[in-house]
């Protein structure tokens, strides 16, 4: 505190207020805006649904390959055509599975404000996957036998 004395003789005391520093602004827009931008939402990643995808393909190989080696036997006689189907209604089954599964990882890590949708994408890009490889697939079996009849 300061006192001074007043043209009276009153001696007077008056706080010394001191000034607070100025706030740091923001070196540039750029950094503000970062620092104020929330965390990007929770996605479905892209990686499960290519792993699926791709194991999708080689099942498409490994028919055209086993079903191809021998010429004269009609392809539902061949030992692995059995396999084969059992290996497609397997990977059409996985599909759902795929989707829950991510879902779940991913909604288990996301804020609660980020939720919302995952369930839809994750089921959505499985479902595609699988469409897509059960229609290779099965065009695969097909042109295999229409090979077979001479209808190619």
């Amino acid at each position: 505190m300061d006192e001074h004395v007043t043209g009276s003789g009153q001696v007077v005391a008056s706080e010394c207020v001191q000034e607070a520093p100025p706030e740091a602004e923001p070196e540039s827009a750029a950094e503000s805006e970062a620092a104020i931008e929330p965390a990007p939402p929770a996605r479905i990643p892209w990686w499960p649904a290519a792993g699926y995808g791709s194991v999708w393909a080689a099942l498409t190989a490994a028919t055209v390959w086993s079903l191809t080696r021998i010429a004269d036997a009609p392809s539902v006689q061949q030992e692995a055509y059995p396999l084969i189907l059992a290996g497609g209604l397997v990977l059409t089954l996985l599909g759902p599975v795929l989707g829950t599964v991510v879902w779940a990882v991913v909604w288990s890590d996301a804020p609660r404000t980020e939720r919302g949708g995952l369930l839809t994408t994750s089921f959505v890009r499985a479902s595609a996957v699988t469409l897509g490889g059960v229609a290779t697939w099965w065009a695969s079996l097909v042109l295999i036998d229409a090979w077979r009849l001479g209808r190619l």
